[in-house]
């Protein structure tokens, strides 16, 4: 579902500064984002291309929400009922509530948290170049694809099973036509890399929340590569689209060096038989990178604590869980414009705070409990919604309230986050 607002601000309409002062109150996200653009078109993007891609970065943060049609109809019908104010079940109350205050945040935040590292990882780039350890045409690839690695059968080959998200970036280059710069590091290899193949020379990953161990990090990047043994898939930002596949035979695992690249097919690394244990040695020397929420500063008096991540992001994570919890409420917002709800601001916001206050805190996780709060503070705000007693709700600043025959129900409200501002 790509609500026609969000096309129009992120694409047509506003600039990159006011579509995201509609998503979040946070100051910090335009520049940052403007920052992103500009990494990625250099410095010769004019103010105006830099805005607008700017503004793609985030709407693709958006739409990582995850509500999808044609995936998720049952969820997505649950929220407009919620939205709506329909009479639904306590269960199905818990599984939109519980959906929204996890998926719909988490999703978005992980997305923009790569979408904030992008400087990070193309100026790592350049100095990996400058080293010698990527050759001068390598790049940095977002949108990448692995198949899951189940496990490995009685022969010891791999079985893989549906395409997932891969690492969060890949240092790599693709092998250009003629090239002769590329060679097979197995001794009786039958194959070198040829035009067209991919090398791999190293993986990223990005990580939205600090509380993780550099063991649990390193774990993952090593499950990162051992995935690509299964081929590679580069989709575009919405993961529906697959715009180039590079089987296993057609992918290389590359270490730069001043004698040329010493090259590794994909292929060889998915079998446990002799060799393995030159090719586990040869994987050991690929370019790993891990990126982090800013650390929150510690007293003087404690002890330094190694840092988690190679890199950090120029947000803490208790910003990007604000930003993303203001993402998802802008989302609903949206989804209340839709013909399915159709509510206006202050309808849909009442019903909405309902569901949340519903829940009793015992089913949620203390994160959901927060999100929660922060999303009733957002709906503050509104005249308070009053219910006579004949059931009619009306606003507490109306002239058909009468004293003595209403009581104000306890639900905080708010205006349309697609409407605000607008």
């Amino acid at each position: 579902m790509i609500p026609a607002v969000w096309a129009e601000e992120g694409r047509f309409g506003l600039g990159v500064v006011s579509f995201a002062s509609n998503v979040t109150d946070s100051e910090e996200l335009a520049p940052l984002l403007i920052e992103a653009a500009r990494a990625e078109l250099g410095s010769q993007a004019s103010e105006s291309d830099v805005d607008r891609r700017a503004g793609n970065l985030l709407l693709q943060s958006l739409l990582a929400v995850g509500v999808d049609p044609k995936t998720e109809q049952v969820m997505r019908n649950l929220l407009f009922a919620v939205l709506r104010g329909d009479g639904i079940s306590p269960l199905e109350t818990l599984k939109a509530v519980n959906y929204f205050l996890s998926q719909m945040v988490i999703q978005p935040k992980g997305v923009l948290a790569e979408v904030l590292a992008i400087p990070l990882c193309l100026a790592k780039l350049e100095r990996l170049k400058q080293a010698g350890r990527l050759p001068p045409d390598a790049v940095f690839l977002r949108g990448v694809w692995s198949r899951r690695l189940r496990g490995f059968d009685v022969a010891g080959a791999p079985t893989f099973g549906e395409w997932r998200e891969a690492a969060d970036g890949l240092f790599c280059s693709v092998v250009p036509p003629g090239t002769s710069r590329a060679r097979s590091q197995r001794e009786r290899a039958t194959r070198v890399p040829a035009a067209g193949d991919l090398l791999v020379f190293g993986v990223a990953e990005v990580k939205c929340y600090g509380r993780i161990s550099r063991k649990k990090v390193a774990a993952q990047l090593e499950r990162h590569i051992a995935r690509l043994t299964g081929g590679l898939q580069l989709r575009d930002p919405s993961g529906r689209s697959v715009e180039r596949e590079y089987p296993a035979e057609n992918l290389w695992f590359g270490i730069c060096n001043p004698g040329g690249i010493d090259a590794i097919a994909a292929a060889d690394l998915s079998t446990r038989g002799p060799g393995t244990e030159s090719a586990s040695s040869f994987t050991n020397s690929l370019v790993r990178w891990t990126i982090g929420p800013r650390a929150v500063l510690r007293p003087a008096t404690a002890r330094p604590a190694r840092p988690a991540f190679d890199a950090e992001l120029p947000v803490n994570a208790g910003q990007l869980e604000e930003i993303a919890t203001a993402m998802a409420y802008y989302t609903l917002g949206a989804m209340a414009d839709q013909p399915e709800v159709d509510r206006s601001g202050w309808e849909w916001s009442a019903n909405l705070a309902a569901a949340l206050e519903a829940i009793p805190e015992d089913q949620l996780s203390p994160r959901a409990i927060g999100r929660r709060e922060a999303i009733l503070r957002r709906l503050v705000g509104q005249p308070a919604l009053v219910e006579s007693n004949d059931g009619t709700r009306v606003d507490s600043s109306s002239s058909v309230m009468r004293a003595g025959n209403s009581r104000t129900i306890n639900r905080r409200q708010g205006c349309s986050p697609a409407r605000r501002g607008r």
